[in-house]
C-alpha cells in the first residue's frame, strides 16, 4: 500500500515539476488528470486499478502549489550546499528595465564543486523601485547574496554591463565592493563579453542589413491586411513559425532573434514581397 502511494505521490510532483517548467497555470493539473482518466479508459478498458490510480492522483491548485513551493525550497538549498563546496565563487550583474518599465537587477553566480562539476545558476532578481544608482545595485546584490548564502570571501571576480553605475570609480557598484571590506581585496571585474558584442554590433558596418530587413518587417507586420496575408502564406507553406519578430534597440538582444527567424522564415517573405511588388526589398534580400 505504501508503495502504490510513493507512487502517486512521485507521479504528482512530476506533472507539479512540468507545469511549474512550461510555466503552465496550476489550475491545469485537474485538466491533466481528467485527460489521464479518460485516456484510460481507452488504453486500458479491463484494469479497473490503473484508472483508480489516476483517480486518487491529488491535481488541485492548491496541491500543486503546495508541491512547487517545497521544489523551490529545495533547488535553493541545493543551491547553498553546492556555493559552500566552491572554492570560488563568480558573480554576474545584470541591471535592465523589464516589459513594464520597472528596473530589475538580475544576480548570476557560475561556480565550480569540489567534484569539479561547473554550476550556473541564477541567484535572484530584485527591483529597483526609484533610482538606479551603484548604491541601490549594491544594497539589492547584498541583499541577494545574504539571502542565498553566498560566502563573500569565495567571490573572485565580478561581472558587469560596463555602465558607469557599474564601475564607476567612486560610486560605482565594483569601487563600493571594493571599499566595502567584505569582499575579497583582490577580486577581479570584467566587462561582461555579451554586453561587448552588442556595442561592437552597434559600431561595426552592417546597417545595410539591419536596415533592409526592419523595413521589411515593418511593411509586412504595420498594416492588418499584409500581416494576415503573410500569415496565412506561412500556413500554406507550413512554416515552422507563424510570424516575424520586431526588432527594438532597447532590446537590445532582440537584434539577433529577429535575424534567425527572418532567415528560417525568407522563402516565404521572398514570395510575399514578389505579390506586394515591393521591388527595393526584394532586390536587397536576394542579394543575401
Amino acid at each position: 500500500m505504501s508503495s502504490s502511494v510513493d507512487c502517486e505521490t512521485r507521479a504528482s510532483n512530476m506533472v507539479s515539476w512540468i507545469l511549474a517548467k512550461n510555466m503552465k497555470p496550476f489550475t491545469d493539473g485537474e485538466i491533466i488528470k481528467e485527460c489521464m482518466i479518460e485516456a484510460s479508459k481507452f488504453l486500458f478498458p479491463n484494469d479497473k486499478k490503473i484508472h483508480d490510480k489516476f483517480q486518487s492522483m491529488h491535481l488541485s491548485a492548491h496541491t500543486v502549489t503546495r508541491k512547487i513551493e517545497k521544489m523551490v525550497v529545495n533547488v535553493y538549498e541545493q543551491l547553498s550546499n553546492n556555493l559552500s563546496e566552491a572554492e570560488f565563487v563568480s558573480i554576474a550583474l545584470d541591471e535592465s528595465t523589464d516589459l513594464v518599465g520597472k528596473a530589475q537587477l538580475c544576480v548570476y553566480a557560475r561556480f565550480i564543486t569540489t567534484n569539479c562539476c561547473l554550476f550556473e545558476e541564477l541567484l535572484g532578481i530584485e527591483p529597483l523601485e526609484t533610482t538606479t544608482t551603484g548604491q541601490d545595485i549594491y544594497d539589492k546584490l547584498f541583499k541577494i547574496l545574504k539571502n542565498r548564502k553566498v560566502p563573500l570571501q569565495k567571490i573572485s571576480s565580478v561581472v558587469t554591463d560596463g555602465a558607469p553605475a557599474m564601475i564607476g570609480r567612486i560610486r560605482g557598484v565594483v569601487a563600493l565592493l571594493r571599499n566595502s571590506g567584505e569582499f575579497p581585496n583582490k577580486f577581479m571585474s570584467y566587462h561582461c563579453v555579451i554586453h561587448q558584442e552588442a556595442l561592437c554590433a552597434k559600431v561595426a558596418t552592417i546597417d545595410d542589413v539591419m536596415t533592409t530587413v526592419v523595413k521589411t518587417i515593418n511593411h509586412i507586420r504595420s498594416n492588418a491586411l499584409k500581416r494576415r496575408q503573410f500569415r496565412a502564406l506561412m500556413e500554406q507553406n507550413e512554416d515552422e513559425h507563424g510570424d516575424l519578430l520586431l526588432h527594438s534597440e532597447v532590446r537590445w538582444l532582440s537584434r539577433g532573434n529577429i535575424l534567425n527567424r527572418f532567415w528560417e522564415c525568407l522563402p516565404s517573405v521572398l514570395q510575399f514581397m514578389v505579390t506586394q511588388k515591393f521591388s527595393f526589398i526584394t532586390m536587397s534580400i536576394e542579394e543575401f
